[in-house]
């Protein structure tokens, strides 16, 4: 007997039985959890919407035992194999056919997303890259204005002696310009100082201590809190002498 006349009867008796137990396909689907097109096609004898012959099995077997049916499954192992690799190929070539007819309708949309994706990774890096070079910039503009003062151009706030404590403590809170000079006019400290950068020193001489940026630090000599804002220009550039015996 071929095949389909076989496979045909067996469709019929799945269908029959079904109906003597008074059951829906969708009853039987949430009773064996099976989907209802895979049910349908078992009676239909449609096995050509499996993904593989060896699930049309799979399920031919559990929903045979769910209705008695003692039938074998109609394709022998051979055809089961078979159909797989056909299935396997066309569904192959299928996808690699919708692969190349997305891409060939798409084509222009896609290289239209290619070049805004460059463009907008272009804009965010040239953006960072300015943005660290406008820092720098501004960091190494701070320094110089304080390097080249002279102190005697500018009026100095003069602190009187503070016996016995001689410590000097410069706590930052952001780029600041210090230097320091000895009643000689030798330079202690010539440097520029960075946020939570702290400069401790014990200087028992006279000495002038010049600030580049007043905001940007507090200063304590003597266990005592310095105002710069007197001593401040409108650059904000303190210059203040400490007058020791």
């Amino acid at each position: 007997m071929p095949n389909e006349l076989k496979s045909q009867k067996v469709g019929l008796k799945f269908k029959l039985a079904r109906s003597k137990l008074n059951l829906s396909l969708e009853d039987i689907s949430k009773d064996i959890l099976i989907n209802i097109k895979y049910l349908k096609a078992i009676e239909e004898d449609n096995y050509s919407i499996f993904p593989a012959r060896t699930f049309a099995l799979a399920y031919y077997k559990k929903y045979s035992q769910f209705l008695g049916i003692t039938e074998k499954f109609p394709l022998s192992e051979d055809e089961i194999l078979k159909n797989d690799k056909t299935t396997s190929t066309k569904t192959s070539s299928m996808q690699l056919a919708g692969f190349e007819e997305f891409i060939r309708d798409n084509f222009i949309k896609i290289i239209i997303f290619i070049l805004l994706s460059i463009t907008f990774i272009a804009i965010i890096s040239f953006s960072l890259i300015n943005d660290n070079t406008s820092a720098s910039d501004q960091i190494e503009l701070e320094a110089p204005v304080t390097q080249i003062l002279d102190i005697n151009d500018q009026e100095d706030l003069l602190i009187e002696p503070m016996p016995n404590n001689y410590n000097l403590l410069l706590i930052f809170s952001g780029p600041c310009w210090v230097e320091i000079y000895a009643d000689n006019k030798k330079p202690l400290i010539y440097k520029l100082y960075n946020n939570n950068e702290i400069l401790e020193i014990e200087i028992k001489k006279s000495f002038t201590l010049i600030i580049g940026n007043i905001d940007n630090v507090n200063v304590d000599y003597a266990g005592k809190n310095i105002n710069l804002i007197d001593s401040a220009n409108e650059q904000k550039v303190s210059i203040t002498t400490f007058k020791n015996e």
